[in-house]
């Protein structure tokens, strides 16, 4: 082999329309990415994101908070009514009462612990209804303008199920 074999081969530069394309790109890229930037720093309260769990944040609270009324329905196909109210005082833990109807009777209830986590919700309560007591837990999650989720039996008799809920006027 030769010496001249392994000479380096001229590189061709961009040509200048070539390099006018790639600043036009990378300006078009670069504006993109600060416009979404600011759109997500707009949409969000305060700059930072929704959660229900931080101070001062009534965006979230008033999204959740309020009356619901629904049904439930048993894996075994039993139905009944629901009621659900959430509401978030100033600098007080979230309140919420449930209540429900087993076989058209209501049942009483007492709330044990309510969560809310941006719209996701967790209600744990006891219940008394024809003589019979137990407990139970819901977890469900806010879309547009009703809740819906499951629930279980954690103490007493019953079949988990789901339940749903419109936003009463």
């Amino acid at each position: 082999m030769s010496l001249s074999s392994f000479r380096r081969q001229p590189q061709i530069p961009l040509d200048t329309i070539g390099r006018k394309k790639q600043l036009f790109l990378m300006k078009v890229w670069l504006l993109m990415f600060v416009s979404c930037c600011l759109l997500t720093g707009c949409a969000s309260e305060n700059g930072s994101p929704s959660n229900g769990n931080a101070a001062g944040n009534v965006s979230v609270a008033s999204q959740v908070a309020g009356d619901y009324t629904g049904q439930w329905t048993a894996s075994d196909g039993g139905t009944g009514k629901l009621r659900v109210s959430l509401k978030k005082p100033a600098d007080a833990p979230w309140e919420a009462t449930v209540g429900f109807t087993l076989e058209g009777d209501e049942a009483s209830t007492t709330m044990k612990s309510v969560e809310v986590n941006g719209t996701h919700v967790l209600l744990a309560f006891g219940y008394e209804v024809q003589g019979r007591t137990g407990a139970a837990e819901m977890t469900g999650e806010l879309a547009g303008d009703h809740l819906e989720g499951s629930y279980k039996v954690t103490m007493g008799e019953g079949n988990p199920g789901t339940w749903i809920a419109s936003r009463s006027p």
